[in-house]
């Protein structure tokens, strides 16, 4: 987790000491966090704590998707082929996302009007870098789940310690309230494209509007822009997931409860 937010601001050459030490406070809040959640013997706020797939996954969304915008960042002056690569393929993927009424179109006014040229293509970039790995872990969590057949073949998944904050006993049945919980995510991730360019658009002008025009805030709030519905995806996957497997394991439960039919001699 450290790492994850200093990394990018020693690739972006242009972050200044402020930044820097703003970085790491926010790294060592974020690491102590993570490590006290993880430490406690109760679950706290923390969900898919012991689901390391899911964890993994999520961690590469994020940690791909800055680091890439980082490297991307580095083009103008770079000429390496990985270097362009990066930026030609991120570019490519954030211009057709541009259509009217999308999102991206949202996320342009994050733009200043006396932003430089480069910024906007950074917002563009960052996008497409971010759309490309939601659509890549996306899919690796569909296939672990299919081939590894998570959770159910190593060990039962514990949803007091992996969902703290979900209550099973709610919505009256268990089956019933993951379904629920699931369509709630997908929601979610629909709204929430739409909605988070216009908020953070209002917190960071309202704080700082300098910050809009700086390249490490553009990658961090368009990467975080496209991690957190993609989470919410991710996670009405494992909970559509789980529904399954508890209306699985009770026709199972049914079935072996049943008594056996007498054979005639």
């Amino acid at each position: 987790m450290m790492t994850l937010i200093v990394l990018p601001s020693l690739l972006v050459p242009t972050a200044g000491v402020n930044t820097h030490l703003i970085t790491l406070i926010i790294g060592l809040s974020l690491a102590v966090f993570v490590f006290t959640e993880y430490m406690a013997q109760s679950p706290g706020i923390l969900e898919f704590r012991d689901a390391p797939p899911y964890n993994r996954m999520r961690f590469l969304l994020l940690f791909g998707s800055i680091i890439l915008a980082a490297v991307a960042y580095r083009a103008p002056w770079d000429g390496t082929p990985l270097v362009r690569l990066v930026y030609s393929l991120g570019l490519l993927v954030g211009q057709t996302l541009d259509v009217p009424f999308s999102p991206m179109r949202l996320a342009s006014g994050l733009i200043r009007p006396d932003a430089s040229p480069w910024i906007s293509q950074l917002v563009y970039v960052t996008l497409g870098l971010s759309f490309i790995m939601s659509v890549f872990v996306v899919w690796s969590l569909l296939l672990i789940l299919r081939v590894n057949n998570w959770p159910s073949r190593s060990r039962a998944f514990n949803l007091w310690v992996n969902l703290p904050t979900f209550d099973p006993t709610s919505g009256g049945d268990v089956v019933a309230s993951l379904v629920r919980s699931a369509r709630i995510n997908i929601s979610l991730a629909i709204l929430l494209p739409f909605f988070l360019p216009l908020a953070m658009r209002v917190v960071i002008g309202t704080l700082d509007p300098s910050a809009l025009n700086a390249p490490l805030s553009i990658i961090w709030i368009v990467s975080i822009w496209m991690f957190l519905p993609t989470c919410c995806v991710m996670k009405a996957i494992v909970m559509h997931r789980l529904a399954r497997l508890v209306s699985m394991q009770r026709r199972l439960d049914r079935v072996r409860e049943e008594p056996a039919e007498l054979v005639p001699a």
